[in-house]
């Protein structure tokens, strides 16, 4: 069987897995439906990790390596436009295919990592809840011998 294997990866090329080291993504550079796939997510990935700086940044902090940024839903377009553009390329990196549009002005906002070669390398989204509920261990393992996380009542009114 693996001399069969063999054959076909010789005659109709590499089918093994291709990690792109540029925006990580994994795709099969043999097929041609992922190789349009990475080429999208190549550019947006890209698009969005560029960053050539705003002269109304909000700078949070300052480190030797780079800057956190804030920005807000009221902020300019330009400034909205990019932290959407990250928040989409998180949303793919996580596996979120049914993005729900953005919440209302004012409650998302985006912290970005922003490094000293001008580019975003990490994001934290935050946005206003109005209830919580905590995850507490029911201490019963579950048929595969994990603990199950249940739901409690809300913790905020």
């Amino acid at each position: 069987f693996s001399d069969l294997s063999s054959g076909i990866n010789a005659e109709y090329g590499r089918t093994e897995p291709t990690q792109c080291l540029q925006c990580g993504m994994v795709y099969s550079n043999s097929v041609h439906e992922d190789e349009q796939n990475h080429s999208r997510f190549h550019k947006r990935f890209l698009k969005a990790s560029s960053f050539t700086g705003w002269k109304s940044e909000r700078v949070v902090e300052e480190y030797h390596d780079g800057r956190i940024i804030l920005v807000n839903q009221n902020d300019p377009k330009s400034h909205v436009r990019k932290m959407e553009e990250v928040r989409e390329v998180v949303d793919v990196d996580l596996g979120i295919t049914d993005r729900t549009p953005a919440p209302a002005a004012k409650e998302l906002q985006a912290f970005l990592y922003i490094s000293n070669a001008n580019k975003v390398i990490a994001a934290a989204f935050v946005e206003h809840i109005e209830k919580g509920y905590p995850c507490i261990s029911s201490h019963v393992p579950d048929s595969t011998g994990k603990l199950p996380l249940t739901h409690a009542q809300p913790i905020l009114p």
